[in-house]
C-alpha cells in the first residue's frame, strides 16, 4: 500500500504564521483554531499558495458563476503546481503581515516574588548596636 503526505494549501500567510508556531502563544479564539488543525495536520504539510493563484480568489471577488466557464484558473490547477516542488511558491511574511501576526499574540504576564535576606555581617553590626543600647540604658 502506498503512503501519501497531504500538503494543503492557504493563501492567508497570517493564518499560515499561526499554525506554524505554538498555539500557546496566540489568544484564545486562533488557540483554538490552530490547536484543532494540528489534530489532523502537521505545520510542515501547510504551504502557501498566493491569492491570484487560488481558484476561490475570482469567487471573492465578484465573479459571476457563468464566467467560470471561461475561467481556466477555476477548470486547472495553477501551472506551477505541476512542476517540481521545489519551484512552489515561498511564504515570505511582509512587515505588515508580521504585526498581523503578532496582534495575536497572548499577553504574557509574569510575578515575581523577592526575598530580601540580610548578610551575617549586617546582622553582626544590629547586634552590636543594640548590645549597645542595651548598655547605655542601664
Amino acid at each position: 500500500m502506498n503512503s501519501y503526505t497531504a500538503i494543503l494549501w492557504s493563501d492567508s500567510t497570517v493564518a499560515l504564521s499561526w499554525i506554524k508556531r505554538d498555539p500557546k502563544r496566540w489568544k484564545t479564539f486562533v488557540c483554538n483554531r490552530t490547536t484543532e488543525i494540528l489534530q489532523y495536520t502537521t505545520p510542515a504539510q501547510w504551504r502557501h499558495c498566493p491569492g491570484t493563484d487560488n481558484p476561490a480568489y475570482h469567487l471573492t471577488r465578484g465573479t459571476f458563476p457563468s464566467q467560470l466557464s471561461t475561467l481556466e484558473s477555476w477548470w486547472h490547477c495553477p501551472k506551477w503546481l505541476t512542476q517540481n516542488p521545489e519551484i512552489w511558491p515561498i511564504n515570505d511574511l511582509s512587515s505588515h503581515t508580521q504585526s498581523l501576526v503578532e496582534a495575536e499574540l497572548r499577553k504574557m504576564e509574569f510575578n515575581f516574588s523577592y526575598v530580601a535576606t540580610l548578610e551575617l555581617l549586617t546582622l553582626r553590626i544590629i547586634d552590636f548596636y543594640d548590645a549597645t543600647l542595651e548598655l547605655l540604658n542601664l
